[in-house]
């Protein structure tokens, strides 16, 4: 049994605390092979944001579902893009939590992707609530490796104010 009280979340806690169970078995299993140098660095031409772009469909979207792997595959090619470019917010987030999770030592640029999502999250004017939900569960599972319980709470506080101050569907209540 799980104690809520430990998150104050009930199954939304029970879910984010799976969530960093798994991706801190994969993070784990990926740093023991970390003997790998960083790709941006890497002599042989290697596309940094390929690289991190697959590590997050590998490492995390296939069990989280954020995104059809497919529709992301045909809204952004990582293959013509280098790191330094602007991109959209979700995009942000999925090169920093691939490069988080890929093994290999990007903590520099891992970072760099991440405040700049939060910095065009605060001035970009997003409608869709199922974008902002998503980017909101993104934002959240970058720090939970950090804080389980932090990150939890933050990501029921955001997803609460986002649902009460924008979201025009009913509130679904745990029974």
């Amino acid at each position: 049994m799980t104690n809520n009280h430990t998150t104050g979340l009930g199954s939304k806690g029970q879910w984010l605390h799976e969530v960093c169970r798994t991706i801190s078995l994969k993070h784990d299993q990926a740093s023991c092979h970390q003997t790998q140098s960083d790709p941006e660095v890497d002599s042989s031409g290697v596309n940094v944001v390929e690289v991190y772009f697959e590590q997050f469909l590998k490492k995390l979207n296939h069990f989280l579902f954020l995104f059809s792997e497919s529709e992301l595959r045909q809204s952004f090619d990582p293959k013509v893009h280098t790191p330094d470019e602007d991109f959209p917010i979700h995009i942000y987030l999925v090169l920093a939590l691939g490069a988080k999770y890929s093994g290999f030592q990007a903590e520099k640029l891992c970072n760099q992707w991440y405040m700049k999502a939060r910095l065009r999250l605060l001035h970009d004017d997003l409608q869709d609530d199922l974008e902002m939900m998503r980017l909101l569960t993104m934002l959240c599972i970058f720090k939970v490796s950090d804080n389980v319980d932090y990150s939890s709470s933050s990501h029921f506080l955001g997803t609460n104010s986002y649902e009460n101050s924008h979201c025009n569907t009913p509130r679904l209540t745990e029974s």
